[in-house]
């Protein structure tokens, strides 16, 4: 409910300052055909000479699809035909130089001339078929004209007054009372269809078919949108994937058309020249963005990033008086009309039931009221911080997120921003390129990029440098307040800082250097030292979160030899490292080696010393177990030495069971009378 009325409430405000100069023009045109019958008698007459005379006349005056209503009825009123009165309907809003200007400057100059021919064609056809395929005669159109005049205050030209006095009291008094509440209505009716208009997806049909230029039909015939806010939203069309033919589509269908338009002809023209008018404008309108695609491509359009200048009228102090002007006239007018009364009067016969106007009156007043102080309450969103302001001065600053209430427009304001949010600007590229297939495209993008990317370094060659910078708001008191206030255009300051410090730092490096070893010190010193304290130094409450530069590249001639000197310098780098890598491992390998021959060496000795205390000490305790018993010893080398010398051959030891011989005290040579197979003196028996 609120973007409706947010919508309404713009274009009441954008509309106010055309709506008024209509009014006026209404009134001189009042005065103009009253004093010349010659004009008049053209206007009336059906025929081409009146639709390119009323084409021709409506073609210089800067007025609104809204604003042109006034004096396109006038004309009406003072006998001008049905054709002429739509020709000029069409040609005033869609041949407005300030929107022919902004499609120059935005779209080019083809463009810019295509524009309102096709809008003079448009009208010119659009009046004939009028003409001709609406069936009255001129006799039923005077009938239709004084039934109309019935239902309207006293249009007369009063010979006792100053001509500026009747174009005053006709244009803001009898001819505002006879259609402000049609106007007001379809005011209405267009900012409802304008906030519920992002949810429809009209802008998926893309391309150049006849869906997206029918898509572009359903979007501008109902929507409110003057000559000049709709040439910002055709270049984004445009750059979104919409063709130039569905572009002008828009262009032509959107200024001519709108709710407030549709309800003020079916009131005075009838519901026959109604349909005719929408048929033929959406034809011609088709027609049209067809033999726009066919004369030009994508590639003649320049999508230049201009800031969008509609709706400056509105925001600005003249717009601001031209509102609450417009505005109390609509209330004087609505009293004297007694529109308050007729509208209870025709809901308490709907509803069967008797309200009391002034009863209404007071719940309205009081409803009014409470929306109004209700519209103060402001929540500021997550990642947000904002500040509250009082007649321009900011009373609360820096708060974090949550509901705030603040006095209501115009008396106080809350404006908030995401300093969470990183922002991005592109040097040198943009991410939205263009087809890749489209060799003249490219070039002319790349043409246009070049300001940006081509940089001089130190030793006076060339680099073409892409690169980003991505920032956000300080979230600090100070920063937020920098962020909103300081600053009138961040984007506009930080690529005009960012670019002066990468020439900066570029002017000062070697190119070889800058394609090889510097990037990252760049990336660092673009950033610390130059672009942040120049932000700082301008209040724009900007902090730099990083610097990247994407490519670093010389010009496309020498790009081949740039490419094999800075191969031939990572070459070189790459042997020096190599070198100290050996180096340092033959070095390392010499240290290892050195160290385990040592320590193998302190290992054998060791190991010598510890196998000689083992012998020695296996030694002695061989002694000490042969002094104990040497028989056993003496019977153990014994048989070890048999086994040593007769290793495979089995071996049988025979000893005379009971008798014992004490080894030890046989004397040598002799041999024992008990046991005479055994020879003592050698300590052998035979096996």
């Amino acid at each position: 409910m609120w973007p409706m009325v947010v919508e309404t409430v713009r274009i009441f405000s954008e509309s106010a300052p055309y709506l008024l100069i209509g009014f006026g023009l209404a009134g001189l045109l009042h005065v103009l055909i009253s004093r010349s019958e010659w004009l008049a008698g053209l206007l009336k007459r059906r025929g081409s000479r009146s639709v390119v005379l009323a084409s021709l006349l409506g073609a210089p005056l800067p007025l609104c699809s809204c604003s042109v209503l006034p004096a396109a009825l006038a004309l009406r009123k003072k006998g001008a035909s049905k054709g002429a009165t739509v020709s000029f309907l069409i040609s005033v809003p869609e041949t407005d130089v300030v929107s022919i200007l902004m499609t120059y400057g935005l779209l080019g100059p083809m463009m810019a001339v295509y524009r309102p021919v096709a809008a003079v064609i448009t009208a010119i056809v659009t009046g004939q078929l009028t003409d001709r395929m609406d069936g009255r005669s001129g006799s039923g159109d005077e009938a239709n004209q004084a039934e109309e005049d019935a239902h309207c205050h006293d249009a007369e030209y009063d010979t006792k007054r100053s001509w500026l006095w009747n174009a005053g009291h006709f244009g803001f008094v009898n001819f505002f009372d006879d259609i402000i509440g049609s106007l007001l209505f379809g005011i209405v009716l267009g900012g409802i269809i304008t906030a519920l208009l992002p949810s429809l997806g009209i802008t998926a049909l893309t391309g150049g078919s006849i869906w997206s230029m029918l898509a572009m039909l359903l979007v501008g015939i109902p929507m409110y949108v003057c000559a000049s806010a709709s040439t910002p939203i055709a270049v984004g069309l445009i750059a979104g994937g919409v063709s130039p033919g569905a572009a002008m589509v828009f262009l032509l269908a959107g200024p001519a058309t709108n709710m407030a338009s549709l309800v003020v002809l079916h009131k005075h023209l009838g519901r026959r020249t109604l349909m005719i008018y929408l048929l033929s404008i959406a034809a011609v309108s088709l027609v049209m963005g067809l033999g726009l695609d066919a004369i030009i491509g994508r590639a003649d359009l320049p999508l230049v990033a201009v800031a969008s200048m509609a709706g400056q009228a509105a925001t600005g102090p003249v717009g601001v008086v031209a509102a609450v002007l417009f505005a109390g006239l609509c209330c004087l007018s609505l009293i004297r009309v007694k529109a308050f009364e007729k509208v209870i009067g025709r809901v308490s016969t709907m509803l069967g039931v008797s309200l009391s106007p002034r009863l209404v009156k007071f719940g309205l007043a009081v409803l009014l009221l409470l929306t109004y102080v209700g519209s103060g309450f402001a929540v500021i969103q997550a990642g947000e911080r904002g500040v509250i302001k009082r007649f321009g001065k900011i009373t609360k600053p820096y708060l974090p997120p949550g509901l705030y209430y603040h006095l209501p427009v115009p008396f106080g304001s809350v404006d908030s921003v995401a300093v969470g949010r990183v922002r991005r600007i592109e040097l040198g590229f943009r991410s939205n390129k263009l087809d890749e297939g489209d060799a003249e495209a490219i070039a002319a993008y790349e043409a246009e990029l070049a300001a940006d990317s081509w940089m001089l370094t130190g030793n006076e060659n060339f680099l073409d440098i892409k690169w980003v910078v991505q920032y956000q708001a300080q979230d600090s008191a100070e920063g937020v307040e920098a962020f909103l206030f300081g600053v009138a255009d961040h984007q506009r300051l930080l690529r005009d800082a960012a670019e002066s410090a990468i020439r900066s730092v570029a002017g000062g490096r070697h190119t070889d250097t800058m394609l090889t070893t510097e990037r990252g010190y760049m990336e660092t010193a673009i950033r610390d030292e130059l672009l942040q304290p120049m932000l700082d130094r301008s209040g724009a409450g900007i902090e730099v979160v990083s610097i990247k530069l994407l490519d670093v590249h010389a010009p496309v001639e020498v790009h081949g030899a740039f490419r094999d000197i800075a191969s031939a310098v990572e070459d070189k780098e790459t042997s020096i490292h190599l070198a100290h890598e050996y180096s340092e491992r033959v070095l390392l390998q010499s240290d290892a080696d050195a160290a385990r021959r040592l320590r193998s060496a302190e290992a054998d000795a060791i190991g010598q010393v510890d196998r000689a205390h083992g012998s020695a000490t296996a030694f002695t305790e061989e002694l000490q177990a042969y002094r104990a018993a040497p028989l056993v010893t003496q019977s153990r080398m014994l048989f070890e030495l048999v086994d040593a010398v007769y290793p495979k051959q089995k071996k049988y030891i025979s000893l005379i069971p009971g008798l014992e011989i004490d080894w030890w005290r046989v004397p040598p040579g002799s041999s024992s009378p008990s046991n005479p197979g055994i020879d003592l003196s050698s300590g052998r028996s035979p096996m």
